[in-house]
């Protein structure tokens, strides 16, 4: 009779890097409602889900991202396909924790006064009102 093997226990490894891929989505996750609103110009901006239920593609692809994300953490055969391992709850809080910290940063970012934007720009060689775009090698006027 042959023996079955033992199915392999994820190591340090796995468990650090599925940690790292999860920080990353998370990330990227809350970054994503960062992005929709971009402007600082009053402080209705700061509310990064003011109209999102009227983006159901938005929501639906949230979903889908969180729903890959966590069958790649807690699912054994996606995590054998994958190279991924189950985290634990207080790994997950902290990832949690530092995908929001991005919205945290976003909003002190949109919250900048203009002048220090300026001086910042300034001591960084940045000409006010143009972008240095490296991949064209040449500058855009913003309007």
């Amino acid at each position: 009779m042959r023996e079955q093997a033992e199915p392999k226990l994820p190591t340090n490894r796995s468990i650090h890097y599925s940690f790292l891929l999860h920080i990353f989505i998370l990330l990227n996750l809350f970054n994503l409602f960062n992005c929709r609103a971009l402007c600082s110009s009053n402080s209705k901006d700061l509310n990064i889900f003011a109209g999102l239920h009227r983006h159901s593609s938005f929501i639906m692809i949230t979903v889908v991202i969180i729903l890959i994300q966590y069958s790649l953490l807690f699912n054994k055969s996606a995590g054998l396909i994958f190279g991924t391992s189950a985290i634990s709850f207080e790994m997950h809080l902290v990832a949690l924790g530092l995908g929001l910290g991005s919205i945290v940063i976003a909003s002190a970012v949109k919250l900048t006064p203009r002048r220090l934007t300026v001086i910042f720009n300034r001591v960084c060689g940045v000409e006010e009102g143009i972008i240095i775009d490296s991949s064209l090698n040449h500058k855009k006027n913003i309007e």
